[in-house]
């Protein structure tokens, strides 16, 4: 009896505070979202089950830089997110040349990539279409990418990645 009444004189205080402990988990979710890497494409910068935070994406263009690495759905027919690192923005000129990768007709330094699986080929330049990102894996021997598929629209990316967990 002294329990209810003492929670009945404290109703509004109690909800504040289930409400002040809701609201952050809604929004948290809402706004951002917790997802697990599959593969080993993002090697060395992810490894397979890498537990990470994905921004989830606004549709802002301006938001999104090179180097960026980005969540998007697969745009060949799949409903299943991928993640990569934006190498080129809309308007940049990409080429491929024995593997190694220019923008805008310079060689691209990229330390996130896997060193180890150097690859020889050769991609003739490319513009990256208006609202559209081009992206690869950090390890470009086993990665599908927009060496593959071409750049992705922006209608397809999901978010951006913010936060790594240690495992």
């Amino acid at each position: 009896m002294k329990l209810f009444k003492l929670l009945s004189r404290h109703k509004t205080s109690l909800l504040l505070l289930y409400a002040g402990l809701l609201l952050p988990i809604i929004l948290l979710f809402y706004f951002f979202k917790p997802m697990v890497i599959s593969g080993s494409s993002m090697y060395p910068t992810f490894h397979n089950n890498d537990h990470i935070v994905v921004d989830k994406f606004n549709g802002e263009m301006s938001t999104l830089k090179r180097g960026n690495v980005i969540v998007f759905f697969s745009p060949i027919g799949e409903n299943r997110l991928l993640v990569k690192r934006i190498i080129g923005i809309q308007g940049d000129v990409i080429a491929i040349r024995n593997g190694s990768v220019f923008l805008n007709g310079k060689l691209l330094r990229e330390p996130y990539t896997n060193h180890h699986s150097e690859s020889f080929e050769t991609i003739p330049a490319f513009r990256v279409p208006e609202n559209s990102v081009f992206v690869l894996g950090d390890n470009r021997l086993v990665s599908a990418d927009s060496r593959e598929w071409g750049a992705v629209d922006k209608s397809r990316i999901y978010g951006k990645y913010v936060l790594k967990f240690k495992n």
